[in-house]
């Protein structure tokens, strides 16, 4: 406890420096406004930021990183609400009861209740990552080489949890991520592999500039073919928002309490994140309800549950990114190269050497969320003309950025030329359901993987049994593997039931 009380001290002497405070208005701005775009989440707002992010220090990076993470979470909820547009994946739930409560003229209401909620959500979560934290470090400051590859072996396997509809799909396009991750100089032998001939490819692929052309550019490429098949939405009138009441709030609060633990527990679970949260938390809501009849026509529990919960997952997705190193999600994955980009490794270690960070992180973590009821009332007005905009005017500034951050990094148009290569198979990736998470997971925890491992077998003279005998190391295995079967077990107890059933 003392050890906490010293870090967030140092964390609230850092956030209440005007360059450091500054970044967590700039994320939270950037990540509502692409958050609150339909097609543009805020996943795509980290990415693009990611290279902007090198003449900063660590802490200035990380605040514009989380800050824009807890934006963008919320903002899909506005133009979720307003045109039934999600502007991310996670807002998908709060279209089920928001829009309906925008066609009763409710609008205000449910915007008042997405913000509050989102904001509670969010810095209760933060307060939890802040306490759980620390134990698990100290925890997994014991782990040897062995625990820690079997930590990336288990992040690797939740892969069953972000495959989207196929499996099979998803394994394919981890195996691509890890492929990619190997080209380069070998980390151990140091002799160059899979380079073609090319001495750029010396150097390995770069996985931000990697992110940036499947995640980014290829949605772009998506959305520009279906553009000319939608209907716009358009917003008329004047929209505002109107907060909870006392008593709507003391209705409620079963239902935001429980969409809390339930996001934070789905955000601290690998590969799972906020989407799942919204989608749980709202089938909880309405399976607990009442009236679950209502659902759907435009309630408050519908804009309540889904909204505590995405934004509750922020906290929790980032206590496995902080103590064990393990991204667990899109945003987490880009998180972690901002402190590669720094020549840190995110784990236990940082706990110790690092200090300030963590305090910073868990301080600027906590005010973001509850600035998210300001930036809240400031986007709602903005944003009910700034969705007007087409999405080809969008689109258009957001491949200028795209092009951008390739070349910042290097400067040179190697760079932009791989990232343009990577948005034409982002796009392929899309189009034939080939989930983009898995293969940046890949490239991401593929190097990371290679080194634990070989240095495991090094330690223990090539004794493969070591990663089983070794009781931390042998139970995490045991899991991941619970995880890759989990998914092929359900598929057959589903068909015997179907069959069952005729």
């Amino acid at each position: 406890m003392d050890w906490l009380v010293t870090v967030m001290e140092m964390g609230v002497k850092i956030i209440t420096l005007p360059n450091y405070f500054v970044f967590i208005f700039i994320g939270l701005f950037i990540g509502v406004v692409f958050g609150a775009i339909p097609g543009i989440s805020g996943l795509m707002a980290i990415i693009l930021l990611v290279p902007f992010t090198y003449p900063l220090d660590i802490i200035q990076a990380m605040l514009l990183l989380t800050s824009t993470y807890c934006g963008g979470v919320f903002g899909g909820s506005i133009s979720s609400i307003l045109l039934n547009t999600p502007g991310a994946p996670e807002s998908v739930c709060t279209t089920f009861d928001g829009y309906p409560m925008t066609r009763k003229g409710l609008a205000a209401k449910a915007l008042g209740t997405a913000i509050e909620c989102s904001a509670i959500g969010g810095f209760l979560s933060a307060v939890v990552m802040t306490v759980a934290c620390a134990p698990l470090a100290s925890v997994a400051l014991s782990f040897d080489s062995p625990e820690y590859f079997a930590l990336v072996f288990m992040g690797l396997c939740v892969v069953t949890s972000i495959s989207g509809k196929s499996l099979v799909n998803g394994v394919i396009a981890l195996f691509i991520g890890l492929f990619l991750a190997s080209v380069g100089v070998s980390p151990i032998q140091g002799v160059p592999r899979y380079d073609l001939g090319f001495p750029q490819l010396r150097a390995g692929i770069d996985f931000i500039i990697v992110m940036i052309g499947v995640f980014a550019l290829g949605e772009i490429f998506v959305r520009f073919e279906t553009l000319s098949r939608e209907e716009s939405k358009k917003i008329e009138g004047k929209v505002g928002t109107n907060l909870l009441t006392i008593k709507e709030f003391l209705a409620l609060k079963w239902t935001i309490l429980r969409s809390f633990v339930t996001g934070t527990f789905i955000g601290f679970l690998p590969g799972a994140g906020a989407t799942i949260a919204s989608f749980v938390s709202y089938g909880m809501a309405r399976n607990l309800s009442d009236d679950p009849g209502k659902f759907g026509t435009g309630v408050l529990e519908g804009v309540a549950a889904p909204e505590t919960a995405n934004n509750a997952a922020t906290g929790g997705a980032m206590i496995p990114l902080l103590t064990l190193g393990i991204p667990g999600g899109g945003a987490t994955a880009v998180m972690i190269s901002a402190f590669m980009i720094k020549g840190l490794q995110p784990g236990p270690l940082v706990f110790m050497t690092n200090p300030e960070l963590i305090g910073s992180i868990f301080v600027g973590m906590i005010i973001a969320n509850l600035l998210i009821i300001i930036f809240g009332f400031i986007a709602v007005r903005a944003f009910t003309q700034f969705l007007k905009v087409p999405y080809a005017i969008l689109a258009s500034g957001i491949t200028l950025f795209c092009f951008l951050g390739a070349f910042a990094k290097r400067n040179v148009m190697y760079d932009v030329w791989v990232m343009l290569i990577f948005g034409i198979i982002g796009y392929f990736m899309k189009k034939y359901e080939y989930p983009v998470a898995p293969l940046v997971l890949g490239m991401v925890l593929g190097p990371l993987a290679e080194d634990k491992f070989l240095s495991s077998l090094i330690s223990y003279q090539n004794d493969f049994t070591i990663f089983f005998t070794r009781p931390i190391s042998g139970t995490m295995i045991m899991v991941a593997f619970c995880f890759l079967m989990y998914p092929l077990v359900m598929m057959v107890w589903k068909k015997r039931r179907s069959a069952n059933n005729t």
